[in-house]
């Protein structure tokens, strides 16, 4: 904590400021900054409209592979899902997040699993791939996507369009592989 977090919470509450954008960037990918701060950048750039989301965009591909950067781009999909963000980015986020090594919270994708649109369910269901599992035991990244893939399947149900039923045993067949988290 410091002088940088109260001038990125001003940002974030305050009158949006062009000037500030190139620092907001930077905040956004660094990884010595707490996940609050960096978060606070990404809706300080989110106010500065279309820019903003330029260098969200931009910023993303250089996101780490932590559990930080995972909710981080669980943010910017969430915030910008449908422009430019689609179903195949929500799988390739899903589906990369099994590669991060230090998982250690929860609710990396909670607010993603509410937001996504009932008609773009079916294609990220068929699109997250569960690994294989190496060992027993509870593996928080496992648990994290089968958590988001259990919501987004009960939500699922909800599409006024028929289900193919081959289909929907796939995704009961991936949902119990998740089950054991």
């Amino acid at each position: 904590f410091g002088i940088r977090s109260v001038v990125i919470d001003a940002l974030m509450l305050g009158a949006p400021l062009p000037e500030m954008l190139t620092d907001l960037k930077e905040v956004l990918c660094r990884e010595a900054s707490s996940y609050a701060e960096r978060v606070h950048a990404l809706s300080a750039l989110l106010r500065l409209g279309d820019t903003g989301k330029d260098a969200i965009c931009d910023a993303v591909g250089n996101l780490e592979i932590t559990t930080n950067g995972i909710r981080l781009r669980a943010e910017v999909v969430t915030a910008l899902y449908g422009d430019p963000y689609t179903a195949k980015d929500v799988i390739a986020l899903v589906n990369e997040s099994f590669l991060a090594r230090d998982v250690d919270g929860s609710g990396l994708f909670w607010q993603l699993g509410d937001k996504l649109p009932l008609e773009d369910l079916p294609e990220i269901l068929d699109g997250v791939s569960p690994p294989e599992r190496k060992g027993v035991g509870f593996d928080r990244r496992h648990w994290e996507v089968g958590s988001l893939y259990a919501r987004i399947l009960v939500r699922a149900w909800q599409n006024p369009q028929p289900l193919d039923p081959a289909r929907v045993l796939d995704w009961l067949r991936k949902r119990v592989i998740f089950k054991d988290g």
